[in-house]
């Protein structure tokens, strides 16, 4: 069985390099298969958009990024750096590459994160167990919400290929043809993006939430940088403050 990871990044270096020195080390041990850990480089300075998050990060986080890259600091992954664009949303690139790796790399299953996020779930031995009757693990409930948190998810290659074919068509205002209903009456949480993940899921199942953990600058689950840095001592508490200060430059608060 094969596992992929994928990590959508674009400004932040703290998170997918602290994933990848001590969170997948021991994932890849414990999973039952071959567990493989890509980097979505979007290798772009989004300057006009909507996010606060790229408002705040800059061209000098980008640099940062590129230095790591250059000075192979994100061990244990595999970088795919890109520069393309969308005028429909800025992360749709990168999401349809991840899908696309997966799919190259014939993955039975496939962890998604965001880079201001992380995920350490010593069940991942279990993962094919707990989506034996669903298709995407969710660590964060949102399935009221209609919206699929793309910051942290599990999915199976059903998903990624129901996903994939939605987003070859994907419009900003479409419409498409599901019981769910119509596009233009979608005016409830999260991207059009994540509510397209939600119409390409059958059966969410809930994955453990201390699992996962993000920053979050937003009032509503308000995660600050010190809160980040409070989890990543108790899951990891050999962590060196090395690494801890990394959060400094991506969130600064």
């Amino acid at each position: 069985m094969t596992g992929i990871i994928t990590i959508l990044q674009n400004k932040r270096v703290a998170l997918p390099y602290i994933f990848g020195k001590y969170a997948f080390p021991v994932m890849q041990k414990l999973f039952p298969g071959k567990l493989i850990l890509y980097h979505i480089f979007h290798d772009v300075n989004f300057k006009n958009a909507k996010l606060a998050s790229n408002q705040q990060l800059g061209q000098k986080h980008l640099q940062h990024v590129r230095q790591f890259v250059k000075e192979y600091k994100f061990t244990n992954a595999l970088i795919y750096q890109h520069t393309k664009t969308s005028t429909e949303a800025p992360a749709l690139p990168s999401i349809k590459l991840a899908l696309q790796v997966a799919s190259d790399e014939n993955a039975d299953i496939h962890l998604w994160m965001e880079d201001d996020a992380i995920v350490f779930d010593p069940n991942c031995n279990t993962w094919f167990t707990t989506l034996a009757n669903g298709d995407v693990g969710l660590y964060r409930d949102t399935n009221q919400k209609e919206m699929i948190n793309l910051a942290y998810f599990l999915s199976t290659r059903e998903f990624d290929n129901r996903f994939a074919l939605m987003l070859e068509e994907y419009k900003k205002h479409m419409s498409l043809p599901s019981n769910k209903g119509e596009w233009e009456t979608y005016r409830k949480h999260g991207s059009q993006i994540e509510h397209t993940a939600w119409r390409a899921s059958r059966k969410p199942v809930l994955l453990n939430s201390n699992c996962a953990f993000r920053h979050h600058p937003y009032e509503t689950y308000r995660r600050t940088r010190k809160d980040v840095e409070e989890w990543l001592q108790k899951i990891f508490p050999h962590i060196t403050l090395e690494d801890i200060k990394l959060l400094e430059t991506d969130f600064d608060e």
